[in-house]
This record gives C-alpha cells, structure tokens and sequence, in this order.
C-alpha cells in the first residue's frame, strides 16, 4: 500500500528558502524588485517616487529612521544597479558620512566609502 510521508521539513525548507529570496534589499526589498534593465533616472523616479537625494550621482532613497539607504544608478543601456548602504549613525545629514555596503544586485566587493549625500529639496 501507500506509505504515510510526512513533507513538514520539506515544505519548511522550501518556505524559509522562498523568504530569504524574497528579502533581497532589506528594508527597501519593495522598492528594488521594481527595478528593472533599462530603467532611466525618470523611469525610476516614476515607478519608486521621489527621491531623498544623491549619493555620489547615483539617485538615494532613505525614510526617516531607517538604518540603510538605496542607491540606484539606473541605465538606458543595461542593468539598473542598486547598493544597500548601511549609515553609520541616522540622522542623515549633508555631510561627508561613511557608507558601508550590506548588499548589492552585482554582489560588489567594495566594502565602505566616504561620501556625501546631498539632499533633494
């Protein structure tokens, strides 16, 4: 006859592995799977919004309170790149802060920069 199997464990893999998929760019995990190749700046601003302001040219999304900033340098021609930065101490503020990089779509090596991220008003 049939044997009684019990799936729990498997069905409980595939379930955590499914969410950490998911998760990709933290916080701001939403706003990344909108991205797409071929995003120009104005079809980002368009599909995320208004952005917070720039990080070394590249368009910053950042709420309030939040420990990480998304970086995107979009791009006509290719793929649209974002960066996780993680702020060394909230509040941001027009300064030169150091960023580190928690995450990236193109896994970079770089580790951390100084930069200065200036606001949109």
């Amino acid at each position: 006859m049939f044997k009684k199997r019990n799936y729990f464990p498997l069905i409980t893999i595939f379930f955590f592995a499914f969410v950490l998929c998911s998760c990709k760019g933290g916080h701001y995990s939403s706003k990344v799977r909108k991205l797409h190749s071929g995003m120009s700046n104005s079809d980002v601003v368009a599909e995320l919004g208004k952005p917070y302001g720039t990080v070394n040219g590249d368009i910053a999304y950042y709420d309030e309170g939040a420990d990480t900033i998304l970086a995107i340098e979009p791009s006509e021609h290719g793929d649209c790149k974002w960066i996780l930065f993680e702020v060394s101490a909230p509040p941001i503020t027009d300064e030169n802060v150091l960023l580190k990089v928690r995450e990236s779509s193109d896994n970079s090596s770089v580790v951390g920069i100084v930069s200065t991220i200036h606001r949109i008003p």
